[in-house]
């Protein structure tokens, strides 16, 4: 896991700014100084676009009680903690919690705050739409509602990205 982790890491995360101690004679088998800068900046600045977590949602399972199929989070890179709290409030309203704190790569807890969050309905039976916001009055929750094509409130499966 990166530094930083459940936030964002920056260019810092990754190291100095490394020197070259000698010439670098033959590239294909020693990274220049150049080269590893160049590899740190770019994971810093891809890591910003990157989600925080992804759930794949599908509130028609356990006889409608919901269920997350598929998540990734990046403090859990081992993929072995709990799913992420959900609550279904009705139909094509769901509500997932995260933690106010999750453990860096250092098992210190640090704090999480959503930044952004956005999700897609899937279902094969009609197009879907879903729309998400993030409720201003707790960082740690997203709402996800959803409606079919004529606007109507409907139930469907929906992969959720939290950043």
């Amino acid at each position: 896991m990166a530094s930083g982790y459940p936030d964002t890491p920056n260019r810092t995360a990754y190291g100095p700014t490394y020197l070259d101690k000698r010439p670098v004679l033959d590239p294909a088998k020693e990274p220049s100084a150049a080269l590893m800068n160049l590899i740190a900046w770019q994971l810093a600045g891809a890591s910003a676009t990157v989600a925080r977590a992804v759930i794949i949602f599908d509130p028609t399972l356990n006889a409608g009680l919901g269920g997350i199929t598929y998540q990734s989070l990046a403090w859990d890179s081992n993929g072995t903690g709990s799913a992420v709290p959900f609550v279904i409030q009705g139909v094509g309203d769901y509500d997932f919690n995260f933690a106010a704190t999750y453990p860096d790569q250092n098992d210190v807890e640090t704090q999480f705050i959503v930044r952004a969050a956005m999700a897609f309905g899937q279902n094969a039976a009609s197009q879907v739409q879903a729309t998400t916001q993030v409720r201003v009055d707790s960082p740690q929750q997203v709402t996800v509602n959803v409606g079919d094509e004529a606007g109507a409130v409907t139930d469907a499966t929906v992969i959720v990205q939290v950043w």
